[in-house]
């Protein structure tokens, strides 16, 4: 808190009274990055020839969104418990904003709603899982990587209908 008020000319007391808990500060800071993320996900989006295009967007732009986030990564050294919280049991907000997002776009390469919003959210737990850990067999922060977990994820998709005995038809 001491660091916002410094940033905005602000006493760390003047900060909270505006804003509040510390927690709704960090809650604030991680919704503007979402905005800006879904932002460039849209323009991205456009451009997409295929359901890889669209996933490999959303890893992409991720990892730059965070990994490169001077924000996010003070507050993930700072206050690890607080943004793993957000990240895990508090990650209703993430569900909420990510699936009816991505959603239509996926709809374009699904055959359904159902399988579109299966799908997004998946996704949405893979990308918020990617953002809150480091890889250990495959770092979404390598090319390379990336990559073959874009293959894995892209094969999962397409494996939807497998569980209920159906062939999925899915464009990449």
């Amino acid at each position: 808190m001491e660091q916002i008020g410094r940033e905005a000319g602000l006493s760390r007391i003047t900060v909270y009274r505006h804003v509040g808990a510390k927690d709704e500060v960090f809650r604030q800071v991680v919704l503007r990055n979402s905005r800006r993320y879904y932002a460039l996900l849209e323009s991205d989006f456009a451009r997409a020839d295929s359901l890889r295009d669209v996933v490999h967007a959303v890893f992409s732009r991720a990892q730059a969104n965070y990994r490169g986030n001077e924000w996010y990564q003070t507050l993930l050294e700072l206050e690890p418990e607080t943004i793993l919280r957000m990240l895990t049991t508090d990650a209703t907000g993430f569900y909420v904003q990510g699936v009816p997002f991505l959603v239509p776009h996926l709809k374009r390469y699904l055959n359904t709603a159902r399988r579109a919003e299966i799908a997004a959210e998946w996704i949405v737990r893979v990308t918020i899982s990617m953002v809150g850990t480091s890889g250990h067999l495959l770092d979404p922060y390598d090319a390379a990587d990336l990559e073959r977990f874009l293959t894995l994820t892209i094969d999962g998709i397409a494996g939807l209908d497998r569980v209920s005995g159906r062939r999925a038809r899915v464009t990449r």
